[in-house]
């Protein structure tokens, strides 16, 4: 499975309206400890990538939503994020939502999360609401601690609960592939959470060092990359372990065959994405990321390639950026 290509057309308020969300990876996280409202604290940087979903709103006198039916249940975040916009707004206008997936459900891309933010901004076009961007982060953390980021876009320091951004310069671009084992866990993030020693907090040292190499260099290298809830991950996913195993050796072999320096990093590495169980690694060019997830449909394994993405691109996806990417149907 390849990447998707952005789209640029124009949002415009009161018609039917369509945006692009993207995934995200965290490139790095850290779990410095519970918190006394049953949270944890993490400091993590968060990286947006070319995998994303769409959302089509379309004006309509309720609400509705067609949407692939989620794994476990649980509540779309799209129909949450409308009903909290017009909580916060007095709006009692509808719109028929239609969500169409690309991001792998509840695997540690931030699919949820984007398509809430996404939700958020098409929603305050169509319903001609004007909120101010800072306004619609206001509502976003009460949605989920990642929705913030993807009203971002980019690359950001995240702390707190994960609400808590500072954007951080764009790295030198690089193309990620990205493993989705076959599992399923039932409230994946809060049992992941749950199950989390307390020996794998850590202060947040390796985080803050890589964002302040991000904010001098753009070429620096990501190594060393890591996850604090990758041991916990590794009991509640059966089959994360050879997964992971698959991943190093096919990387390990398309780095041959294919070298070609991400940055400032000339040797593969790989890391689990938020409470997983999504897996990535990342090459310099697409050639090498595509011989990497060959060898691992080879293998049976479900994967993706996609690049990094800037945070105008995604700002634009969104429709947040004075250039928006989004489209308008008559």
């Amino acid at each position: 499975m390849t990447r998707q290509s952005p789209i640029e057309t124009p949002l415009h308020p009161g018609h039917a309206v369509q945006v692009r969300a993207y995934a995200k990876v965290n490139i790095v996280l850290e779990v410095l400890g519970r918190r006394p409202d049953g949270y944890h604290e993490i400091c993590s940087i968060l990286q947006a990538i070319g995998l994303y979903d769409e959302l089509i709103c379309e004006p309509a006198p309720d609400l509705s939503l067609d949407a692939p039916p989620l794994a476990d249940a649980a509540p779309n975040l799209v129909m949450r994020a409308a009903s909290a916009l017009q909580e916060a707004t007095g709006c009692q206008a509808g719109a028929a939502l239609t969500l169409r997936k690309g991001i792998p459900v509840a695997s540690g891309l931030g699919g949820g999360s984007a398509d809430a933010a996404a939700a958020l901004v098409a929603l305050n076009a169509l319903w001609k609401l004007y909120l101010e961007p800072a306004e619609l982060a206001r509502i976003a953390p009460a949605l989920g601690s990642d929705v913030p980021f993807f009203l971002l876009g980019g690359t950001a320091l995240a702390r707190g609960r994960g609400e808590q951004l500072e954007a951080l310069p764009d790295p030198v671009p690089r193309w990620l592939v990205i493993l989705v084992p076959e599992s399923v866990l039932p409230e994946k993030t809060r049992q992941i959470y749950g199950m989390l020693d307390p020996r794998w907090y850590t202060a947040g040292g390796f985080v803050l060092t890589l964002a302040q190499r991000l904010r001098t260099n753009p070429a620096t290298s990501w190594r060393p990359l890591g996850n604090g809830l990758e041991p916990t991950a590794m009991e509640a996913f059966p089959d994360l372990r050879a997964a992971r195993n698959a991943l190093v050796e096919t990387s390990e072999q398309a780095w041959r065959e294919f070298p070609a320096p991400a940055g400032e990093d000339a040797e593969p590495d790989w890391n689990l994405s938020g409470a997983g169980p999504a897996l990535f690694t990342y090459f310099g060019d697409q050639q090498g990321a595509e011989r990497c997830r060959a060898l691992l449909a080879e293998r049976g394994y479900r994967a993706y390639v996609a690049p990094t993405l800037s945070r105008l691109a995604c700002q634009e996806a969104i429709g947040l950026a004075p250039r928006v990417a989004a489209g308008v149907r008559g």
